[in-house]
C-alpha cells in the first residue's frame, strides 16, 4: 500500500468517526491491503477499473460512465488522493452534483505532463491541498495557481504503534540476531531510485566493508515496474546474500522494529509517508537531499545526500554503522520532530476544518 493510500485510509477513518461525514472510498484499482483496512472500519469501498486506451470514444465513455456512477452516490465533495483521480475529478466534478472538488497534490508533479487535458482539469478545480511546500510551489510555478487557493496540510502519522509479531521478523526472514539491518520501505518503481541505493550498497559491502561483517539491506514494498531491473543490479554487484526483496508487508512497523538503520533514496517526493514511519519508529535515517524530505527531517539534518551520489550514500551508511551514539541521537531527534510537526491528529484536524468551510 502506497503512502497516498495510507493517508487516505487514515483520513477516511477519522472523518467517519466524527459521525458528520458519510465517507465512501472509490478506487480505480483493487488493493487488498487498503480494502481490508477500510472494511474493518466499516467504510464503503468501491472499485471501478478505468477503461483506458488510444480510442477517444472509449475514454469519453469512461468519463460519462464515472459521472453516472458518481451522480447516484450524490457526493458533496470529491477529494481525490493521487494524480489520475485528480485529473478525472477536476474535469467532471461539476457534472456529478458535488459542491466542490479538491485537488490533492501529493508529490513534486512527477506525473503531470502539461497536456491540455491536464491544464483544463487544473483550471476547473476550485481549491487545492498539497501535503508539502514542494507540491505547493510546483502548482504555483508550473500552472500559476494563486497561493491563496492552495492549503498545505502535511501528512500525519500516529505515534501509537502496534508492532504485532515484530520480534519474529528476524527469524522469519532468516537474519541472524546480531546482523546489522538496513531497511527501505517503498514500492519498487523508478521514482524511488532503488538503482542508486543498490549501487551504494555494492560500494558499501564490496569496498568500504570488504573485511567486515556484512549488513543486510531489506527492500520492503510492492514489486512494481522496476523490480526486474533491481534484481539484475543485485546480481550484477554480487549482492544476493546481502539484499532481500521482501515484497509488500502489512506489518511495516514490525520490520522497522528489527532494523538498525533506515534509508530512502527517492528522487522525487512531496511528504513521503515512509520517512514519517521511520521517524515514529525511532530510527536514524540516511536519505536523499530533496525538498520534500528536508521539510520532514529539517534543513540541518546531517545525513542528507545528493540524488545519484551512491558513494556518499554508502559512506553515510558506513559512518552510522560504526557510531551507535550518533544513531541514538538521531533516533530521539527524529521521533521528537515527527511528534511535534507531523502528528496524525494535526493532519486530521486540518482536513476537518478545511472540509467544514466548504459551502
Amino acid at each position: 500500500m502506497g503512502g497516498a493510500e495510507k493517508q487516505a485510509a487514515y483520513l477516511a477513518q477519522f472523518l467517519k468517526n466524527t459521525k458528520e461525514f458519510d465517507v465512501i472510498v472509490w478506487s480505480f484499482f483493487d488493493g487488498d491491503t487498503i480494502k481490508k483496512i477500510l472494511i474493518n472500519h466499516d467504510i464503503k469501498y468501491l472499485i471501478m477499473p478505468p477503461k483506458t486506451g488510444v480510442n477517444i470514444l472509449l475514454r469519453l465513455w469512461n468519463l460519462f460512465y464515472i459521472i453516472l456512477k458518481l451522480r447516484k452516490l450524490k457526493p458533496y465533495v470529491l477529494m481525490p488522493f493521487t494524480d489520475y483521480p485528480n485529473k478525472i475529478s477536476g474535469l467532471i466534478w461539476k457534472f456529478t452534483g458535488a459542491k466542490s472538488c479538491i485537488w490533492n497534490q501529493r508529490d513534486e508533479g512527477k506525473e503531470i505532463t502539461g497536456k491540455m487535458i491536464e491544464i483544463l482539469a487544473i483550471k476547473k478545480t476550485p481549491v487545492f491541498i498539497s501535503n508539502s511546500l514542494t507540491g505547493k510551489n510546483f502548482l504555483i510555478n508550473k500552472y500559476g495557481i494563486t497561493s491563496g487557493k492552495i492549503t498545505v496540510i502535511n501528512n500525519g502519522i500516529s505515534s501509537k504503534i502496534n508492532y504485532k509479531d515484530s520480534f519474529l521478523w528476524r527469524s522469519r526472514l532468516g537474519i541472524d540476531k546480531k546482523r546489522f539491518v538496513v531497511t527501505m520501505v517503498a514500492n519498487i518503481q523508478p521514482y524511488k531510485d532503488h538503482i542508486t541505493l543498490i549501487k551504494a550498497w555494492g560500494f558499501l559491502v564490496n569496498i568500504l566493508m570488504k573485511d567486515l561483517p556484512k549488513p543486510i539491506l531489506l527492500l520492503v514494498g510492492r514489486a512494481d515496474s522496476s523490480s526486474e531491473l533491481i534484481e539484475q543490479e543485485i546480481n550484477k554487484f554480487g549482492l544476493t546474500n546481502s539484499v532481500m526483496l521482501t515484497g509488500e508487508i502489512e506489518d511495516v512497523f514490525g520490520i522497522l522494529n528489527v532494523s538498525d538503520l533506515c534509508v530512502f533514496s527517492s528522487k522525487s517526493e512531496g511528504c513521503p509517508n515512509s520517512v514519517l514511519e521511520y521517524m515514529v519508529a525511532k530510527k536514524a535515517i540516511v536519505a536523499t537531499n530533496i525538498m520534500g524530505i528536508k521539510e520532514i527531517l529539517g534543513e540541518d539534518y546531517p545525513f542528507l545526500v545528493s540524488p545519484n551520489n551512491y558513494k556518499v550514500f554508502a559512506r553515510s551508511i558506513f559512518k552510522l554503522y560504526g557510531d551507535k551514539e550518533m544513531i541514538g541521537k538521531l533516533e530521539i531527534r527524529n521521533f521528537n520532530r515527527v511528534q511535534n510537526d507531523f502528528s496524525l491528529e494535526k493532519m486530521n484536524n486540518e482536513y476537518y476544518k478545511f472540509l467544514r468551510q466548504i459551502q
